[in-house]
């Protein structure tokens, strides 16, 4: 950052400090999601459900999954925590 001032420096510092917490909380919202998909195959069925879930690519179609799985397995008073919860 050789022509920006100090002010101009310290913003860029600022935005790359929150583009990364961003990303990390994204990652933390992602991971949570799996972990609730990976609940419905554990243990003896997570490395599949591993790969057949990572191999869905964008995360509304993920959540799509999730929300498919609780709907059908888990009690009402479970599908209404995961729908307060979304």
């Amino acid at each position: 950052m050789d022509n920006l001032s100090a002010d101009e420096e310290k913003s860029a510092n600022e935005l790359l400090t929150l583009m990364g917490n961003v990303l990390a909380t994204w990652q933390g919202i992602e991971h949570v999601v799996a972990d609730v998909y990976l609940i419905f195959f554990r243990p003896s069925r997570a490395d599949p459900a591993s790969v057949a879930f990572n191999a869905v690519r964008t995360f509304d179609m993920k959540l799509g999954v999730v929300n498919a799985l609780v709907n059908f397995f888990c009690s009402d008073p479970q599908r209404r925590t995961w729908a307060a919860s979304r």
